[in-house]
């Protein structure tokens, strides 16, 4: 925003409007703010002065205009060419529990730096010896003494599957993650439940073979059960509900043994059920 400072002065002079016209500025033209004042501004109609900023402020001219104006917040000097910083695109790194890749590097600008993105690939080895898991929204990593960030944006394949120590995953904290992969926890044979965050949907095959999940929270999104989700869970006897079901995959429950509570409101469980059922698994209550 630039400051306009006008010398000499008069109340009335000819101006362009905002459509280019000469338009005659009076004194009975000018806003009541501005005109004790003596300033310009904004015509009572609202036209801008010479059609362009609202913000100029100062006073009319006679003869002459001398104007005097400050750029502050922009060093020349700077080199505002995007640097990347920390690792590269398509390079990995591990850090915590995690392997993560980089799919959009992190960037420096005369200073201010942009976090990067990566997706998370598999355990570390760290990881692959937890019981319990959780993933947050983004993750740091240290070059040359400085942290460098990184959202979370997506989730390998293979990172939670087949895994045969972890109990509970916790997803709730991953905001940025809004897709989960197709057997995302598939054969897991020890864990017992997931927290979700309020954007994931289930995939296909979600929870086949996983032998130990015994309950579950379904998030607002979650309305569709797809195939094969709950194949096998044998152990499964709770699922409590945030929004009603529409559509159950047949067989998304098969190889399932005991009768499974649905949690929600009334309405909402009554509808779900019937949906449920349409799976072709009947145990529901």
């Amino acid at each position: 925003c630039y400051l306009f400072e006008f010398i000499d002065s008069y109340d009335t002079g000819l101006y362009k409007d905002a459509a280019g016209k000469d338009a005659y500025l009076g004194k009975e033209d000018i806003t009541k703010s501005d005109k004790k004042n003596d300033t310009i501004g904004l015509l009572k109609d609202g036209t801008p002065l010479n059609g362009k900023s609202t913000s100029l402020k100062g006073k009319v001219p006679k003869d002459s205009i001398e104007m005097t104006f400050t750029v502050s917040g922009i060093d020349f000097a700077a080199d505002y060419t995007p640097q990347t910083i920390g690792t590269k695109k398509g390079k990995t790194f591990t850090a915590g529990n995690y392997k993560y890749k980089v799919t959009t590097a992190a960037k420096s600008t005369a200073g201010e730096i942009k976090a990067g993105k990566v997706q998370v690939t598999a355990l570390s080895s760290k990881g692959k010896k937890k019981t319990s898991l959780s993933l947050a929204k983004s993750v740091s990593k240290t070059v040359s003494g400085s942290a460098v960030s990184y959202k979370i944006t997506s989730i390998g394949a293979k990172v939670f599957s087949k895994n045969k120590k972890v109990k509970t995953i916790n997803l709730k904290k991953a905001t940025n993650v809004s897709k989960l992969p197709a057997k995302a926890f598939a054969k897991s044979t020890k864990l017992k439940t997931v927290t979700f965050n309020s954007k994931m949907k289930l995939p296909a095959d979600a929870f086949n073979g996983c032998t130990s999940l015994n309950k579950l929270t379904l998030n607002k999104k979650m309305t569709s059960i797809p195939k094969n989700a709950f194949k096998g869970c044998k152990k499964l006897s709770s699922l409590k509900l945030s929004a009603k079901i529409k559509k159950a995959a047949k067989n998304a429950f098969k190889g399932c043994k005991k009768k499974i509570k649905v949690s929600a409101k009334a309405k909402i469980k009554k509808a779900s059920i019937k949906a449920l059922k349409k799976s072709g698994y009947k145990k529901f209550k």
